[in-house]
């Protein structure tokens, strides 16, 4: 009997094929990992936005309560070390808790408080859930001008426009609002009025959401 010498070609392409299934099993071991890695990191960062959120209310609101329509994640008023987020918003629930909506880095997609978040792959899709705030409020009275205070927020789509108009609105002026997502505060006076009259104001506020949402008072 011969002794063998070497490999023959077929035992060399078993052993190939062993390793390419190895390799292949590690990769994805090691992928999972690497992801498994991201989104914990990912869930941390959105926790600590939730606190971060908080203390900017406490320092900035007399009231220590969250504004209406949210505090967008791009406001850099938050002071967030090391920013990852590119969307999103933090408002307070009607139950008191505080939530996330659609806050994402682009990779991933937070929503809820921060004992039950719910995290998921993507970015979040575009979406506005709640109308554009708006309040008026008298500042002065004269029996032939008036001035009103206009507070306007929308911090997920963001402020488009207002509009206003008085009695049977034969003309209507509009304020361009450069998508401002915090509060935006107009003072507009209203002159030329008479004397012992009822007037009746329309103002009409849009935001970016495309389904072109307003609300009116």
């Amino acid at each position: 009997m011969k002794n063998r010498k070497g490999f023959t070609i077929i035992e060399i392409l078993a052993v190939f094929v062993v390793l390419a299934i190895v390799t292949m099993i590690t990769y994805a071991i090691i992928q999972t990992n690497i992801s498994s890695a991201k989104k914990s990191s990912f869930e941390t960062s959105v926790k600590n936005v939730i606190e971060a959120a908080r203390e900017y209310v406490v320092t900035n609101f007399e009231d220590n309560d969250f504004p209406e329509g949210g505090i967008d994640i791009t406001n850099n008023e938050l002071d967030i070390k090391n920013n990852i987020f590119i969307a999103g918003v933090i408002m307070k629930t009607d139950e008191g808790t505080i939530e996330v909506v659609n806050l994402t880095d682009g990779e991933y997609c937070a929503n809820g408080t921060k004992g039950n978040l719910e995290v998921t792959k993507g970015a979040c899709e575009a979406a506005d859930t709640t109308p554009p705030d708006i309040s008026v409020k008298v500042l002065k009275k004269t029996p032939n001008s008036v001035q009103l205070l206009v507070k306007m927020q929308d911090a997920q789509s963001g402020l488009k426009e207002l509009t206003y108009c008085m009695d049977s609105c034969k003309e209507v002026k509009k304020v361009a609002l450069n998508n401002e997502r915090s509060m935006v505060k107009k003072v507009i006076e209203i002159k030329g009025l008479k004397s012992n009259k009822v007037y009746k104001f329309k103002f009409t506020l849009t935001n970016n959401y495309p389904g072109d949402k307003d609300i009116k008072t």
